[in-house]
């Protein structure tokens, strides 16, 4: 493929997550702030696919530091949306995992979240409202098979 193609593709990529972000997610984030942070909810959504993993595969998979992650991670067990163990083999290894209260925490903040988004798109006109979701589902069909 033509590498200018290429470069205005990652240009255009780069310019719709801050619009997404500002225009989508922030206002639904802001309903939901007072119950959960956005690292939190991010650190809960990642086990919520994982099911089970390391403090330190956690941390990477967030891109912060295991320090940053320890006060997360202490809200969510205090919280009962996470559990944390020591491994079984090596006990300076601390395993986390979502909770059933976690899973059903983080169903009801989608259900918030999803119930605030089409708030927003029902804005929309009807040719705008099916185009969004023409290119969602073609954009999501192709991210599908990006490595």
């Amino acid at each position: 493929m033509e590498e200018k193609l290429i470069n205005e593709i990652a240009a255009k990529l780069l310019f719709i997550m801050p619009n997404l972000g500002n225009r989508l997610i922030k206002p639904t984030e802001h309903h939901v702030k007072g119950l959960v942070s956005p690292l939190l909810l991010y650190a809960i959504v990642v086990l919520n696919n994982r099911k089970e993993c390391t403090m330190t595969q956690l941390a990477k998979e967030m891109c912060i530091s295991n320090s940053q992650l320890t006060p997360i991670i202490n809200k969510a067990v205090r919280q009962n949306w996470i559990s944390r163990e020591s491994d079984e083999v090596d006990r300076r290894i601390l395993n986390v995992r979502i909770t059933l209260a976690g899973q059903q925490m983080l169903e009801r903040l989608g259900e918030e979240m999803a119930a605030r988004i089409s708030e927003k798109v029902s804005l929309l006109g009807d040719d705008d409202i099916l185009a969004l979701y023409r290119t969602l589902n073609d954009l999501n069909e192709v991210l599908h098979k990006l490595p």
